[in-house]
C-alpha cells in the first residue's frame, strides 16, 4: 500500500512525535525491505487514499491484479466498512508534487516516483533497478553511520525516559501542590468562619461590657440615694417626733393583731362575732401595760383609751 511519505511522516509525528528526517528514513527502509521481499509472490500496489476514498474500487483493483476473486461481502459487513473507511479519517493531506521539493531527501522523492510507476506496471524492471540501487546505497550509508545513529538513539532513548521520569515526578508534585492547594483553602474557609465567630463574640462582649458599665453607674447611683434615705432615716429615728409616736405605732400593731385573731374566732365558728371591745381592751393592757409606761408623761387610761375604742369599735 502506498502512501505519500510526507502524510507517513506528518501522521508518526503527531502520533510519536517523531522528528519528519526519522519518520522519512523509516518510511524509507520499511519501503524497500516492502518491495524487495515481495518481488517472488503475487502483488499489486494500491494507494491508501483509494482506500479511504471507494474501499469497494480499492478491492475490485486488486482482484483484477492478482486474478482472483473477492468474496461476497455481506450487507451487515459492507455497511461497517462504510462507517469505518471514511474519506474524513484522511488526515494530513499532501500533494504528491512536494515530495519532489528539495527539502525531501533524493532517495525518498527518487523512491516514491519508483512506487508510483510500479503501481502503473508491477513489471517495470527500471523501476526495480532504481530501488535496488537506492537500497543498496542506504545499505552502506547505514554501516557508515548507523553506529553513531544507535548510540545517538541510546543517548536519546536514556534522556527521554529520565525527562519522563522528570515529568512523572511533576506531576506528582503538581498534585501534591493541588491537595495542599485545597487543604490550604478549606482551612482559609475554616478561619473565615472562626473570625466571625470571633467578631460576633466581640460584638457581644462589647455590648455586655455597655451594659456592665451602665448597671454599675445604675448601682452607683441607688448607692448614693441608699446612702441619702439611710442619713435620713438616722435623722427621723433621732428625732423627738419618732420617739413620741412609739405607743401609737405599737398600738396600731397591737390592734391589728387582735384583730386578725377575732376574724380567726370568728372563721372557726362559723359565724362572725362583735367583738368585745372592754375584754380586747383589758388584754392589750395586761399584756402590753408596762412598755407604754415607759413613756411616762403618756397616761394610758386618758390618752389612749379613746385611741384604741375608736379602732376597735371598726373590726
Amino acid at each position: 500500500m502506498l502512501r505519500n511519505p510526507l502524510e507517513a511522516a506528518a501522521s508518526l509525528s503527531a502520533r510519536d512525535r517523531f522528528p519528519t528526517a526519522r519518520s522519512l528514513a523509516l518510511w524509507l527502509r520499511y519501503t524497500l525491505e516492502a518491495e524487495r521481499n515481495s518481488r517472488s509472490i503475487p502483488r499489486t500496489f494500491v494507494s491508501y487514499a483509494e482506500l479511504l476514498v471507494s474501499w469497494r474500487s480499492f478491492l475490485k483493483r486488486i482482484a483484477e491484479d492478482l486474478d482472483t476473486e473477492c468474496p461476497p461481502i455481506s450487507s451487515r459487513t459492507q455497511l461497517e466498512l462504510d462507517r469505518f473507511l471514511s474519506p474524513a479519517l484522511y488526515h494530513h493531506r499532501v500533494d504528491d508534487a512536494e515530495v519532489c521539493d528539495q527539502s525531501v531527501t533524493p532517495w525518498v522523492a527518487e523512491t516514491y516516483k519508483a512506487l508510483r510507476r510500479l503501481r502503473q506496471d508491477p513489471y517495470a524492471f527500471d523501476a526495480c533497478r532504481q530501488l535496488d540501487r537506492i537500497a543498496s546505497e542506504l545499505d552502506k550509508a547505514s554501516a557508515l553511520f548507523e553506529p553513531a545513529l544507535i548510540a545517538f538513539e541510546d543517548a536519546l532513548s536514556t534522556k527521554h525516559k529520565l525527562l519522563e521520569k522528570e515529568r512523572s515526578a511533576a506531576e506528582c508534585a503538581r498534585r501534591e501542590l493541588e491537595k495542599e492547594r485545597a487543604l490550604a483553602q478549606s482551612t482559609a474557609q475554616e478561619l473565615q468562619k472562626q473570625l466571625k465567630l470571633v467578631q460576633q463574640q466581640r460584638a457581644e462582649l462589647h455590648r455586655l461590657v455597655d451594659q456592665l458599665a451602665r448597671e454599675e453607674e445604675r448601682h452607683a447611683r441607688l448607692q448614693v440615694e441608699l446612702q441619702s434615705a439611710r442619713s435620713a432615716l438616722q435623722c427621723v429615728y433621732a428625732s423627738k417626733s419618732w420617739r413620741y409616736t412609739a405607743p401609737c405605732r405599737y398600738v396600731a400593731q397591737s390592734i391589728r393583731r387582735v384583730a386578725a385573731a377575732v376574724r380567726a374566732r370568728s372563721a372557726r365558728n362559723g359565724k362572725t362575732q362583735e367583738p368585745s371591745t372592754e375584754a380586747n381592751w383589758n388584754d392589750l393592757l395586761e399584756d402590753r401595760d408596762g412598755q407604754l409606761c415607759v413613756f411616762a408623761h403618756y397616761d394610758p387610761d386618758d390618752d389612749i383609751r379613746e385611741y384604741v375604742f375608736y379602732y376597735l369599735e371598726r373590726l
